[in-house]
C-alpha cells in the first residue's frame, strides 16, 4: 500500500482514509477463528465477509479488483 501498489476497495469505491486507518477497518472486522463452514480459514472469510477487497495496481496503473 505505501508502494501504491495495491489499494483496498468495496463495492467498487476505493476506501478513503490514511492506510493506518484502511488496515484498521480490516483488523476490527477480521474473526478470531474461521467459521465451521469456513474449509479455506480465514481466505474465504477475506473472500466473502471482509469489509474490503484488494486491488492490485501495475507499474503501468492498470488495476486488477479481486
Amino acid at each position: 500500500m505505501l508502494e501504491g501498489n495495491i489499494r483496498l476497495a468495496h463495492d467498487g469505491l476505493f476506501l478513503v482514509g490514511s492506510i493506518h486507518d484502511q488496515l484498521d477497518l480490516l483488523k476490527e472486522a477480521w474473526p478470531e477463528e474461521p467459521g465451521e463452514d469456513d474449509l479455506y480459514g480465514f481466505g474465504l472469510w477475506f473472500i466473502t465477509e471482509a469489509p474490503a477487497g484488494v486491488v492490485w495496481i501495475d507499474s503501468d496503473g492498470k488495476e486488477f479488483w479481486t
